[in-house]
């Protein structure tokens, strides 16, 4: 008999429209080695009976920026949800609003490093809508438009509350639930938006697009206050000290 594990479940989704990359378009790399994981509906693709240890995986598209990330073998099955940034290539088929980061560690560019960004939009904003969650919770109620019912589940969020500040990953509209529990309290009406993760590239650069100028948040991992920014039409540049 054959024995089937699975070791990784990924969600992929077009960073820019939200729906899921034709599996032609991607392209997937296991440790150095092409790899083809079972693609299932939405934008599932499923890893099985990898060796124990961790791995890496790079994914990769004509019109995308590439995407790598890291996990571990064995036993444990990991859930990743994967967001392809466009790149130079893309077919906006529009104006859009570009925004490049230079991540600075000690005035140093700091390739590697992980950000989270999130537009400040009022379409696609959740309010918490109880006096508090405490730290340790992983479920409470929300205040949000009906726009956002059409928002792809699992989803990121990032959720604004100054120093406390953290990601956090919303599984349940209609009874909000998470992922997993929140690192600090909030209070009532601590906005969250959706976020992508960004990595900066081996020079310290992130480059992110917009479809509207619009305010966006910045979040490096490790660090609990993010940056505010207000983008305008066309070409915008930050730079981002951690």
């Amino acid at each position: 008999m054959i024995r089937i594990h699975a070791n990784l479940i990924l969600r992929v989704l077009d960073g820019f429209t939200g729906r899921p990359p034709a599996p032609s378009a991607l392209r997937w790399t296991l440790d150095k080695m092409p790899c083809h994981p079972i693609a299932k509906a939405d934008g599932y693709y499923v890893l099985v009976n990898l060796s124990p240890g961790p791995h890496e995986l790079v994914l990769q598209g004509w019109n995308y920026q590439d995407e790598r990330m890291t996990f571990e073998g064995g036993e444990q099955l990991s859930e990743l949800l994967v967001t392809m940034k466009p790149g130079p290539r893309y077919p906006f088929g529009r104006a859009v609003t570009w925004l490049t980061i230079r991540v600075l560690q000690k005035k140093q560019p700091a390739p590697g490093q992980r950000v989270w960004i999130a537009a400040k939009n009022p379409l696609t904003e959740l309010r918490i809508a109880q006096d508090v969650i405490r730290a340790g919770e992983g479920s409470g109620k929300l205040f949000y438009p009906e726009s956002v019912k059409a928002m792809a589940l699992p989803r990121d969020l990032l959720l604004i509350d100054g120093a406390r500040s953290e990601v956090c990953r919303l599984e349940e509209l209609e009874e909000p639930r998470f992922a997993a529990p929140f690192t600090n309290d909030h209070k009532r009406s601590c906005c969250l938006y959706p976020a992508q993760c960004h990595t900066a590239d081996g020079e310290g650069i992130i480059r992110a697009v917009f479809r509207e100028p619009t305010a966006v948040e910045l979040l490096p991992e490790g660090r609990g206050a993010p940056d505010s920014i207000e983008l305008t039409a066309g070409i915008n540049e930050h730079t981002l000290a951690i």
